[in-house]
């Protein structure tokens, strides 16, 4: 009898050994809005690191119109920008993007920050902390790419 006991017993250890606390997760809803009156093409990259090397790889691409929007949302345990944008099962984590006109000039952003070609001050897309994210109410946040910003895009690539 001692023996079924103490096999319980270790079963019961066993699996309460096995539970986690489960993080305390929130909804987030990200709206990107074209406000340039231009078309804009919204490029996703994911980064693989192949032989030592990182490689940006095309994830997919949206298409904006002149005065159209973008929307993702994910759960997490806070907000991260667009870092936990998956509107595809197949991306894994987007790390760059690319907001492209017609005229081919734009933006070029990343996760880690050092793009010259990002918008200017505070307004980064992968920081939880940017200015550019207009926080709406209950995790709804936007950023809104202006008439200012059509102006002043970078050359791309």
């Amino acid at each position: 009898m001692q023996v079924i006991y103490k096999f319980i017993l270790v079963i019961a250890l066993i699996l309460i050994s096995g539970c986690t606390v489960e993080e305390d997760f929130s909804s987030f809803n990200l709206e990107i809005k074209n406000e340039t009156g231009q078309n804009i093409t919204l490029e996703f990259y994911e980064t693989s690191i192949i032989n030592n090397s990182n490689s940006a790889i095309l994830a997919y691409t949206e298409e904006l119109n002149a005065s159209g929007s973008y929307l993702c949302n994910y759960r997490f345990s806070s907000f991260v920008g667009l870092k936990a944008c998956r509107n595809r099962a197949d991306v894994d984590i987007i790390n760059r993007i690319i907001i492209r006109f017609e005229n081919n000039k734009g933006y070029l952003c990343d996760s880690l920050g050092d793009s010259m070609t990002c918008f200017d001050g505070d307004r980064a897309f992968f920081l939880g902390t940017s200015l550019g994210w207009a926080s709406l109410n209950d995790n709804n946040y936007t950023f809104t790419i202006t008439q200012q910003d059509f102006d002043n895009a970078f050359d791309l690539p």
